[in-house]
Order: C-alpha cells, then structure tokens, then sequence
C-alpha cells in the first residue's frame, strides 16, 4: 500500500483494474485498517512501501503470495503458497494448511522473528540462517553433516541442505537479528 494516490474510493484508496491485476493503493496519509476479502486461489503482491508500523494480516489464500514491506508485522495464516516474504522491520509468522510444492518459499526480516508452521508431513529442503538469534524446531530435521574425522560436528547459525521427510520444496528462511522458528502443525 503507497501513499501517494488518488482516493476513488472515499476511503482513502485507489483502486485500479487493468489486465486481470487489480491494484490498491493507500490514497491519504491518515492511519487506517483496511479489510479487503479476495477468491482464496488469487496470487496476491502487497508492497508497504512507508517506514510507519503497517501491520499485515492475511488468511485462507491459496495463491502465491509475495510481501514487500519496511516496517510491518506480517501475518499468514492458512497459506498454501508459494510465498515470498521480506520485512525490514518485523516479525514474520505464517501458518500453512499445506506447502505447494512447486516453487520455493523465502521468507526473511532484517529485525524481527520468524515463526514457520506446517503439516509434520511436509517435504521441505531447509535452508536457515540467523546472525543474533536462535533457531528451534519441533519438526524431524536431518541435517546435512559437517563432522570431522575426530567424530565432531561443527554447529553454526546457518543450516543448508537439511531434509524433512526426505527433501522437497526449498524453504529459505532467515533473520538478521531474531530467533527463527520451525513448527509442525
């Protein structure tokens, strides 16, 4: 949502329909919660494009989804995907009823968490990182192994190359300075 638009709603968006894609724009500079329903199978790109807490709250869409945004707590709940997700600013929780498997999911913020439920049956290749944080997961991960010959293994705060239930569809998720969580539905 931008806010440099012509309100053509009275409420203060812009909405625009062209070529199948129809476009919403913040149109006013007032703080305001907007509720927008769509078909569930739509693909959504939302871009919150203001440094001004723009929380997001999205529900029951099984399309892909692609967030931008700067200074927003982004919420998907009951997701399919594919989803690409980047804050700069905030947590990132998302709920899958199932992961589509044909296109990877990324998911990142720069200062905040990351918070990731699935079906425990979810075939995923896993690729994490966090730099000032901690990772938890109460999923069946097997990890790609670094042991030495001296039957050591190193641990960092990156994991790339981890299955769940023997690999799928590439799960990229990272944070800069918070705690990443894995969690089975």
């Amino acid at each position: 949502m931008y806010n440099s638009a012509e309100d053509n709603t009275g409420i203060g968006l812009e909405i625009k329909e062209a070529g199948g894609v129809m476009t919403v724009k913040k149109a006013s500079y007032h703080e305001a919660k907007y509720k927008i329903k769509i078909p569930n199978n739509a693909d959504v790109k939302v871009e919150i494009m203001d440094w001004n807490k723009s929380d997001l709250d999205i529900k029951d869409i099984s399309g892909e989804l692609e967030i931008i945004g700067k200074s927003s707590d982004i919420k998907l709940t009951n997701v399919t995907g594919p989803i690409v997700s980047n804050t700069v600013n905030g947590n990132t929780e998302v709920i899958f009823t199932k992961v589509n498997q044909s296109k990877p999911c990324h998911i990142s913020t720069i200062n905040g968490f990351v918070d990731v439920t699935m079906p425990a049956d979810t075939k995923a290749k896993l690729s994490m990182s966090t730099f000032h944080g901690d990772m938890y997961s109460d999923l069946d991960i097997k990890f790609a192994t670094n042991e030495k010959s001296d039957g050591l293994k190193q641990l960092t705060r990156n994991v790339s190359g981890a299955t769940i239930n023997g690999g799928g569809v590439e799960m990229n998720i990272k944070s800069i300075n918070g705690d990443l969580y894995l969690r089975k539905k």
